[in-house]
């Protein structure tokens, strides 16, 4: 089984020369776990810096379905259990986090920008540049296809005397329209 590499484990660099990036595999192997996900999502919400009580809390919270205020006291417990004994530990080796065990202290890293497009798709969500451009990959294929596919059917129109009726005229314009229209719902929601 592949192991996450620490600190001072060789990574791939990134354009700063200073600053160390996190490879794929070791992005698959901290975002497989669905609780540091979790983690990842509440440090988020709560600023990027919390300590381990109150992302115990989120965490929870988000796996029973329930505010923070409402949870069980085991609920909790097997939370914080885990996050103190492995999963913060984990985040911390693979540099996502800054994690101090005395103190309690959690915050994110610019490291965890590496897991930011994988746990927008694990959540269904479409991922963007900086810019706001999609670039979920299904959605410019949509595009494309549909484009490329209502020029195919406007030159074969175009260049024969007679437009094709019956069943394969019917058939290449339904295909045409069906492509559009998908295309179009995915470019619509992904905005």
């Amino acid at each position: 089984m592949p192991q996450l590499a620490t600190r001072d484990d060789e990574r791939e660099e990134d354009d700063g020369g200073t600053d160390w990036a996190l490879t794929t595999d070791q992005v698959f192997m901290l975002l497989k776990n669905r609780r540091r996900r979790h983690a990842i999502k509440a440090l988020r919400r709560l600023g990027g810096e919390s300590t381990v009580r109150e992302l115990t809390a989120e965490v929870a919270a988000m796996e029973n379905g329930v505010p923070p205020e409402q949870l069980a006291y085991d609920q909790r417990k097997k939370v914080y259990t885990s996050l103190y004994q492995t999963h913060l530990e984990t985040m911390a080796d693979a540099g996502i986090v800054d994690y101090d065990r005395r103190s309690g202290d959690v915050v994110l890293t610019d490291a965890v920008e590496a897991c930011d497009v994988h746990l927008a798709v694990a959540d269904g969500e479409q991922a963007h540049d900086e810019g706001g451009i999609m670039t979920e990959p299904w959605t410019v294929a949509y595009v494309a296809i549909a484009v490329a596919n209502v020029l195919v059917v406007y030159t074969v129109w175009a260049s024969s005397a007679a437009v094709p009726t019956g069943p394969l005229g019917a058939a290449t314009a339904g295909l045409a329209i069906l492509l559009v229209a998908v295309a179009a719902y995915r470019l619509w929601f992904s905005r």
